[in-house]
């Protein structure tokens, strides 16, 4: 799910990540990458996150709490320096 969960709310990502766990196997791994608010982002990170189509970017762990529905022990990493510009990544991981 590489950009999808920001532009979901929270009830259609859950709706979205449990049929996506269902394609899974088990001990089947789902991936996640999506813009991550930050509370050290500074002023252009923090305005890129508003010209962001998504309307649901969210903190770390908002992504984490949206994993824990479908996936046994998500884990999250915020990634940044990944583009030119300030913006943080959240890369989630959960296993079926």
């Amino acid at each position: 799910l590489l950009g999808v969960l920001h532009h979901c709310n929270d009830e259609t990502a859950a709706a979205l990540l449990k049929v996506a766990q269902t394609a899974l196997r088990p001990g089947g791994v789902m991936i996640h990458l999506d813009g991550c608010i930050h509370p050290d982002a500074g002023w252009l990170e923090t305005m890129l996150y508003r010209l962001e189509r998504g309307l649901y970017v969210r903190h770390q762990e908002g992504y984490a709490s949206l994993m824990a529905t479908v996936c046994e022990a998500p884990t999250q990493v915020v990634k940044d320096g990944l583009l030119r510009l300030p913006y943080r990544y959240c890369v989630g991981r959960g296993v079926k």
